[in-house]
């Protein structure tokens, strides 16, 4: 999971790098719709850029890193799966 607090804490973000970002907000209510299942459930959000998720929520800079920064895509179909149960 890529958890992202907003506002986000630095000034630039990549807008080469992929993660599936949520935040604190958005996972709090997944956690407690799913407190009863079992095994293994990724909690995360639709993969996009750092930056495209970031300038969402607030006004930021865009930078690169993918040289530093690997993409990192979360697969969440068993959790997509649940919530449309």
């Amino acid at each position: 999971m890529s958890l992202i607090d907003i506002p986000f804490w630095q000034y630039i973000t990549f807008e080469d790098v992929y993660r599936s970002s949520i935040t604190h907000k958005d996972i709090a209510p997944l956690i407690l719709k799913l407190k009863d299942e079992v095994g293994v459930i990724n909690l995360a959000g639709d993969t996009d850029t750092v930056y495209n998720f970031v300038s969402k929520h607030q006004k930021i800079k865009r930078g690169t890193g993918k040289e530093v920064a690997p993409s990192l895509r979360i697969n969440t179909q068993k959790l997509k799966g649940l919530l449309n149960e």
